[in-house]
Order: structure tokens, then C-alpha cells, then sequence
């Protein structure tokens, strides 16, 4: 699926917990060409990636494209000072308007839009998939991947108050088995 897409975006909480790649390394070679390589956006307001994480150490060699860091404009010498730094490593710092910490999604989305980006594919974590459903309008289609594992305690849920009232209407279109994990395909009614 990441192929099919501009961008994959995920947020600083996903990026320092599972330190990821969000390239196409495990799909088979092709022959005489390339997989589209997706953008990797990091949403973070307050630039704390690692400098020496996958996503910009893929880009040094060669092996990613340059992540874009999402950041809430701001003044703060130690914001500045961290901008230069991720800057330096590699990483495109790219500045928006937010409130409290939260990037403004419409904002965010014009944006990137400006800047090229016209398939976006929004993998996480929680908090970032619940901001695009509490805009209305954000999201055109959500696919679920369900794996026959029970996490319990130890998951990770989108708040107790992100009640059906809340998201957008949707339809099933598809479901897929891929091993064991069932994939839908839900597309938003509007």
C-alpha cells in the first residue's frame, strides 16, 4: 500500500517508540526498476526526533527519501536550535500553524499539498488517526488491519470519548486475508 501513495505520515510519538523505516524493503525485487519510494512525514510540534534514527540515516545512505518533520511554528531558541540540528542531519523541517502543542490539520493539509503531496497515507499512532477524524472532511478512505493477537492493558486505544457520533460514515468496499491478519477497506460517505 505504500507504494500507491506521496507521502506516509506518522506522529513523534511512533517515531521514538518504534523507531521506523516506512519504506518498501520487504517487498520482492523487481526487475529493472524501482518501488515508488513514499515521503516519510513526522508530525512534531516540538522537533524531538533523533538524529540518528532510521528514517534520516535511510536518507544519508541512499536508502530512503528525506523525511519531512511537521513543526508548530514557533521562537523558542531550543525549537530554533533543534530546527538547525534536524536540518543538519538531513531531515526538511517544514513549519506550521498549530494551538497547545497540535498542528492545525486543514493547515497541514494545504501544505503538503502545496509542497506536492496529493495521496497521503496516515499510519499512526492513535493520536494522529484521531486528529484526521475529528476534521471533518480529512479522511477519504480508512483501512484497518486486524491481527489475531489480543494486546490487552498494553494497547494503545483512540480515548475512551471517540465515540461512532464522532467519525465519518463509512462502507466496507473490501476485505482482504493476508496471512493471518484480515485488511478492510472502508470508504468515507459523505
Amino acid at each position: 500500500m505504500r507504494t500507491m501513495h506521496d507521502a506516509i505520515m506518522i506522529g513523534i510519538g511512533t517515531a521514538l517508540n518504534d523507531n521506523p523505516q516506512l519504506n518498501t524493503r520487504h517487498l520482492p525485487a523487481l526487475s529493472g526498476s524501482k518501488y515508488h519510494l513514499p515521503r516519510p512525514i513526522i508530525l512534531d510540534s516540538s522537533l524531538r526526533l533523533p538524529l540518528d534514527c532510521k528514517l534520516i540515516q535511510n536518507y544519508k545512505e541512499g536508502r530512503g527519501r528525506r523525511p519531512w518533520v511537521i513543526g508548530q511554528v514557533s521562537e523558542n531558541s531550543d525549537w530554533v536550535t533543534r530546527k538547525q540540528a534536524l536540518e543538519a542531519a538531513g531531515a526538511r523541517v517544514i513549519e506550521v500553524k498549530g494551538e497547545n502543542g497540535r498542528i492545525s490539520i486543514p493547515v497541514l493539509l494545504t501544505t503538503l499539498r502545496t509542497l506536492g503531496i496529493r495521496s497521503l497515507m496516515v499510519e499512526g499512532g492513535a493520536q494522529v488517526i484521531r486528529s484526521f477524524f475529528a476534521e471533518a472532511n480529512s479522511v477519504n478512505t480508512i483501512i484497518v488491519t486486524v491481527a489475531p493477537t489480543f494486546v490487552g492493558n498494553d494497547g494503545v486505544g483512540y480515548g475512551d470519548d471517540l465515540v461512532s457520533t464522532a467519525l465519518p460514515n463509512m462502507e466496507p468496499t473490501r476485505t482482504e486475508l493476508f496471512g493471518r491478519d484480515a485488511v478492510m477497506t472502508l470508504k468515507v460517505i459523505r
